[in-house]
């Protein structure tokens, strides 16, 4: 017969230090006991320890629970590469600014083509309405 998930909660509540009894009472308080978890205790006190200690400390506690995933197996969509993803991929990064790069060298040549056309376009209507105020003085 092991311990039972309540008792362990309760417990652990015990055996905190006296700085943290208003923390104790205060999940007691806060329902019957069948309610206590071990996950909501250990976050109030996790809380509590970096209001105590300064807010740089509370941040550190909140990130320590950041597992980073063991990459090695993955492979790349794109390069077929193990130890990456494809959105992670440099060798698409790369491929997708020198692709941007070429469009946008294509798009300077074709602005100032279709810039000429349109002072062309410009010109010829200038022309016209020139024509045309000269047929009605």
């Amino acid at each position: 017969m092991g311990v039972l998930d309540i008792q362990y909660c309760l417990i652990l509540l015990n055996a905190l230090p006296n700085s943290y009894k208003v923390v104790a009472s205060t999940l007691l308080a806060s329902g019957p006991a069948s309610n206590l978890k071990y996950s909501k205790i250990t976050a109030h006190i996790l809380n509590e320890e970096g209001r105590k200690l300064g807010p740089s400390a509370s941040l550190n506690a909140a990130c320590t629970g950041k597992n980073k995933k063991d990459k090695s197996t993955l492979t790349c969509q794109y390069c077929n590469k193990k130890g990456h993803i494809k959105h992670d991929c440099r060798k698409k990064k790369k491929d997708e600014a020198e692709q941007e790069e070429e469009d946008s060298s294509n798009l300077d040549s074709s602005d100032s083509e279709s810039h000429k056309a349109a002072n062309t376009l410009v010109l010829d209507t200038a022309e016209k309405v020139n024509i045309g105020f000269n047929v009605y003085l």
